[in-house]
């Protein structure tokens, strides 16, 4: 067992979902208490961080990778991306105890050469439960079973959503993917939206948060009344967890979804649910009807060309109307 006051680095550099997932992960933490977390991550999620007390996001520039490495004397660090990179990050640091996944189940296979503890997770499914074994075992503590994504939104932030949203009831569609093969087409998405609202059994108004990529197409679309303008990150959570249920491919915001308790319905073609599909939450599933699902290609658009409206729309109406 470790002893109170533990000092812990923790590599998780992207993505949205990715790091949603590790802070439902890590949250035993904060309940066991007595960790202070010292959290390399990119400057686009710091704001993720907002409010939690027991964590400190860093990104890992030069600067603050030496501020670290002189500073901190680390018992742990942990890697719970897998990659070359994050490994190097934190062999820099260099705490007592660099963990990883073991060899089977590491991203990048010869990250593990650079831990000297490593954690079999293959006997768990999805990767939060993953990332929370390797916490667990490494750290000695065990799993309450809790997954709390410790993101906190403000009332302020809640309120301001209904400037652009006024409806207490509301379908979110988030189309916009970094991966070809997850992204929806805005053609496909306009046919789900009109099918949506010919279907009696949802009776709720649809509105799109698309990406930054995407905004413009949407908005000079016939879909824009329902465009949602670009916002930050936090009002973008604060607008998913307000929603009656959201549908989306395999990205962040179907995680942030997920980690908040909204219904999901989840669409996949390149990844895998089993790992990466929503937790934590009600949720129906809909393949694309490639015949290669969990194939891991990016750039494919077979996959988000090949979606049936038909199944989206019924299973939405199943999953409002049956709890």
């Amino acid at each position: 067992m470790v002893g109170r006051e533990s000092n812990i680095v923790i590599v998780k550099l992207s993505s949205l979902g990715d790091i949603v997932h590790a802070l439902q992960a890590v949250s035993i933490l904060e309940r066991v208490g007595g960790f202070k977390v010292k959290w390399l991550v990119k400057r686009t999620y710091l704001p993720l961080f907002e409010g939690i007390d027991f964590i400190e996001p860093v990104v890992p520039d030069f600067s603050n990778l030496i501020s670290l490495r002189r500073g901190f004397k680390f018992r742990f660090g942990l890697d719970l991306q897998g990659l070359i990179k994050s490994a190097i990050l934190l062999y820099f640091v260099s705490p007592d105890l660099r963990i990883g996944f073991s060899f089977n189940e590491v991203r990048e296979k010869l990250a593990v050469l650079l831990y000297n503890v490593r954690v079999d997770t293959s006997d768990r499914r999805h990767v939060v439960e993953k990332l929370r074994k390797l916490i667990t075992e490494a750290l000695g503590i065990a799993d309450d079973g809790v997954y709390d994504p410790l993101i906190r939104i403000r009332k302020e932030e809640l309120e301001k959503t209904f400037s652009f949203v006024p409806d207490k009831n509301f379908i979110l569609i988030t189309p916009s993917s970094s991966w070809e093969s997850k992204r929806l087409k805005l053609s496909w998405v306009t046919e789900l939206v009109r099918r949506i609202e010919e279907n009696k059994r949802v009776n709720k108004k649809v509105y799109i948060l698309p990406g930054i990529e995407d905004s413009e197409r949407y908005i000079n679309s016939e879909l824009r009344d329902r465009t949602i303008p670009s916002l930050t990150l936090r009002e973008s959570i604060a607008l998913v967890s307000r929603a009656s249920a959201i549908i989306s491919p395999d990205t962040g915001f179907l995680h942030i979804a997920s980690a908040f308790g909204v219904p999901v319905v989840g669409i996949y073609g390149p990844s895998d649910p089993v790992r990466n599909g929503p937790f934590n939450t009600r949720y129906r599933l809909v393949f694309t009807s490639c015949t290669n699902i969990g194939c891991g290609k990016r750039n494919c658009s077979a996959c988000s060309s090949m979606v049936p409206v038909d199944r989206v729309v019924s299973s939405l109406a199943d999953l409002l109307l049956n709890p």
